[in-house]
């Protein structure tokens, strides 16, 4: 915002990075709807909206949880560490920590909650087609396609917009582990957005690599477990 407008702030690129990325679903549908004039636009509109979504997801939550890191310096104020000419008080401040409050829950609480929704509605779907993946792997069929899942759904001109749009969520695991694509959204949130509340480069880092350490374990301990949860 900065080199558009000199006087733009922290604040500027918050309500920028926050609001831009709602408007963008409306876009989309538009696009294949007055454009292209696809009577399938609203599932197609869906399928590309959430994607949009889980590509912006660390951006938007690690510039929302910026509103919220300040630090104290000797003169006794604390001032906001992403820009440290802007005091953490006043009408303006906390203006701005309500929205990002609200953001919050659109983004990193209602974007996984959405795909999880989604992803329980296409549980046995989801299952199905991994299935079917995995043993026409096993024969070597699919090997040299750049995406199996998405080719099965072709063979089968299967049309669940719904399980389309989330197909990057369970793709890589094992059938039935429909819900572990959360599981992993949520720690490469951890191991980005979340570490602006961690003081240090080297306690970030630390503290990143402990998250992937603890990420890697659960998969590989639960992995029986969960299957058997998300059938």
């Amino acid at each position: 915002p900065e080199c558009i407008d000199p006087d733009a702030t922290f604040y500027t690129k918050l309500i920028i990075m926050t609001s831009v990325p709602l408007v963008v679903p409306l876009l989309i549908w538009a696009y294949f709807r007055l454009i292209q004039g696809d009577p399938a636009a609203n599932p197609k509109a869906f399928v590309t909206s959430i994607q949009f979504l889980e590509l912006i997801l660390g951006a938007v939550t690690l510039v929302s949880f910026q509103t919220f890191a300040c630090a104290k310096f000797d003169d006794g104020h604390h001032y906001l560490t992403a820009q440290l000419n802007l005091k953490c008080h006043g009408s303006t401040h906390q203006l701005n920590v309500a929205w990002a409050v609200v953001m919050i829950f659109v983004y990193p609480i209602g974007v996984p909650l959405l795909m999880f929704v989604v992803l329980y509605i296409n549980r046995r779907e989801s299952r199905r087609v991994m299935e079917i993946v995995v043993a026409r792997n096993k024969k070597g069929e699919l090997l040299d396609v750049l995406d199996p899942v998405q080719a099965v759904l072709e063979e089968e001109n299967n049309a669940n917009g719904l399980l389309r749009a989330t197909t990057m969520l369970f793709e890589q695991y094992d059938p039935g582990m429909w819900g572990f694509g959360i599981f992993a959204l949520y720690v490469r949130l951890l191991e980005t957005s979340f570490l602006v509340f961690i003081p240090g480069p080297i306690t970030k880092a630390l503290i990143a690599s402990i998250v992937a350490l603890i990420a890697i374990i659960v998969q590989r301990s639960t992995t029986t477990l969960l299957n058997h949860l998300f059938s």
